[in-house]
């Protein structure tokens, strides 16, 4: 499958995947308009990989018959203190209340499974 990347003026830049158009821009204090629905090529890489996980999480749930409601997930960046370059990821599971330990403890190796986890190294 093709990445059709376009630039689109000012800050922006779109790519076509498929049927699918995603648009970025850069925050203001960057140059960028910081345009409501679209958001900064490195939020956008953080964003894809919650995605995934939480496919694999919910996939998991509806393989086991668990109710996947107030369930959510957290993505926090780690970076270099020098560089600030991003040096990895924390991805933390939260479930509500009253899930039995088992199902947790489940919902975690589904995480750990994410392709994403697998690739980028310094994520946990």
């Amino acid at each position: 499958m093709d990445f059709i990347v376009k630039l689109e003026g000012g800050k922006r830049v779109s790519t076509q995947i498929g049927d699918h158009q995603i648009m970025t821009d850069q925050p203001a204090k960057h140059g960028g308009d910081d345009c409501a629905p679209a958001p900064a090529p490195c939020d956008l890489l953080v964003a894809s990989i919650g995605t995934c996980a939480g496919f694999y999480v919910q996939s998991y749930c509806q393989s086991k018959g668990i109710d996947w409601t107030g369930i959510d997930i957290t993505l926090t960046l780690k970076r270099d203190l020098e560089t600030k370059k991003i040096s990895g990821f924390v991805t933390t599971i939260h479930v509500p209340e009253g899930l039995p330990k088992k199902t947790s403890l489940g919902l975690e190796e589904g995480r750990r499974a994410v392709c994403c986890h697998q690739n980028c190294p310094g994520s946990a």
